[in-house]
């Protein structure tokens, strides 16, 4: 506080505690969708922890794709809020959204912020989603005893038991990757091989490659996903940013040709500068 009587700031202190309401179980919810799929939603548990007597009067959101709905188990003690999940046309895979109960306690409303996270799956997920070879992976593929470079990205079907699908195909343009598909389990898990047997001829620091994977599924009849490989030394450069190249001792440094050279006391010529060692 601040007052015109003084210019120093007066210090109030006030001894207390800070009652917690109502309780959320769990606090941030996370919820997975499968696209194309009824979700099963989700559920948040609102229970009373003060002994001053409140409840929830109201549940309100302002997210498109959450549908929350209040059900009192307890009058003023037990509540749950049943999260339906629409997504509609939303071809987003990842929401961060808040919906807010509203508690009524001693004559006042308040509200209590709930965050949601909703992950949206396709219906053929892949993971990971690129096959990366970092420049340490790469050092030398071509070496006798080096282990062959490969990356597998497993190809799923989370869309529920009624779903399954084929894998029909794989497309890239001719390049350095090497590509093979192995079934798992029919219809319903594959795996895509990729290889890296040489280095590029083309002597390229870094190659990138766009794969396509053709499936008979119509909502996904392509799945597109990145290989990627980083060539080059693994040691550290010595012109790096911060980095210091050292001189070595005894060098010696001649004068500029052509530089005319300055008089020394006496007249004398001065003689190359020697760099000496520690100095």
């Amino acid at each position: 506080m601040n007052s015109n009587e003084t210019s120093k700031p007066l210090v109030l202190k006030m001894k207390g505690s800070v009652e917690q309401v109502y309780t959320a179980d769990p606090e941030n919810p996370r919820i997975e969708v499968v696209r194309g799929t009824e979700s099963p939603g989700g559920k948040i548990t609102l229970k009373r922890a003060s002994k001053t007597p409140a409840k929830v009067v109201e549940i309100t959101s302002a997210s498109a794709v959450i549908k929350p709905t209040l059900r009192v188990v307890e009058e003023g003690s037990l509540y749950e809020i049943e999260l339906a999940i629409d997504l509609g046309a939303n071809k987003r895979n990842y929401f961060y959204e808040n919906i807010s109960a509203k508690v009524e306690t001693d004559g006042q409303v308040i509200d209590l912020p709930l965050r949601v996270t909703v992950i949206v799956k396709d219906r053929i997920d892949v993971a990971p989603k690129s096959a990366y070879f970092p420049r340490k992976a790469t050092a030398d593929p071509e070496k006798a005893d080096a282990a062959p470079l490969e990356k597998i990205l497993d190809i799923k079907s989370p869309g529920g038991p009624d779903h399954s699908f084929k894998i029909t195909g794989v497309e890239h343009p001719e390049s350095d990757f090497v590509t093979a598909i192995k079934e798992v389990e029919p219809g319903k898990h594959y795996q895509l091989v990729v290889t890296l047997p040489k280095l590029p001829e083309s002597k390229a620091r870094t190659v990138r490659e766009r794969i396509t994977i053709k499936t008979d599924d119509p909502s996904q009849p392509e799945i597109k996903v990145t290989a990627m490989a980083i060539f080059g030394a693994t040691g550290a450069s010595p012109l790096r940013t911060g980095a210091t190249i050292p001189r070595r001792t005894g060098t010696t440094v001649p004068a500029r040709t052509g530089s005319p050279a300055l008089p020394q006391a006496g007249g004398a010529t001065p003689s190359p500068t020697t760099i000496a060692p520690g100095k």
